[in-house]
């Protein structure tokens, strides 16, 4: 004797909160995460760049860069906090001449604590750096999902230096290599987001998917 399948029960929700709960889980975490992981290990050269009006000390910085670390952040809006940790070996090369270190800079032949201290080698630095995003994920015609980040500034970038020899470590209480330090970083970020295919991933057309599938 056949017996018929017993009915599927469904648990109605309202379009808002079948709104709500795709987008969840289309921008997760852990697809953001995938997304983002593809930046991890890439390695670049910023530099050599003049650091000071007169040209007489370049900076060059090779960075590596490592896992990104996701959080949602709280609220109605789907955001994610995402912080991208870089490894940075930065190497400050000055003019061969005696200098003194003041906040404004670099300035010729000026004696520190005292003395002469030849410059004219190459200054050392490791250092640890953390930009700071922020990924929104939003909706738009005709049937999209769209991935916004928030284009890093200065203000998005903290850095941790480590200087090797007493004219670097003095050169670094001035604040000033930090300062550029973020500024040079932050660009390079914004460079990286640009990426084509990075890009291609921040918009989901959920009805150009749907009609393929049909």
């Amino acid at each position: 004797m056949s017996t018929n399948p017993a009915p599927t029960k469904f648990q109605f929700i309202s379009y808002a909160e079948f709104g709500q709960k795709f987008f969840e889980h289309a921008v997760s975490a852990e697809r953001i995460q995938a997304q983002f992981s593809e930046m991890a290990g890439e390695e670049s050269t910023i530099g050599p760049m003049p650091a000071d009006p007169m040209g007489m000390v370049k900076v060059t910085a090779a960075t590596r860069t490592g896992e990104p670390t996701i959080r949602r952040a709280r609220g109605d809006n789907i955001t994610f906090s995402i912080g991208i940790p870089i490894d940075l070996d930065l190497t400050i090369d000055v003019a061969p001449q005696r200098v003194k270190l003041t906040l404004g800079g670099l300035l010729p032949d000026l004696n520190i604590l005292g003395g002469k201290i030849d410059a004219s080698q190459k200054l050392k630095y490791k250092g640890k750096v953390s930009v700071n995003l922020t990924l929104t994920a939003r909706a738009a015609n005709p049937l999209l999902v769209v991935i916004e980040i928030e284009r890093p500034s200065a203000k998005s970038v903290k850095v941790n230096l480590e200087a090797d020899g007493i004219l670097a470590t003095l050169l670094q209480t001035s604040g000033v290599l930090e300062g550029e330090i973020k500024k040079a970083v932050a660009k390079e970020v914004r460079r990286e987001l640009e990426n084509p295919k990075l890009q291609a991933g921040l918009v989901i057309d959920v009805g150009a998917q749907m009609d393929e599938m049909a």
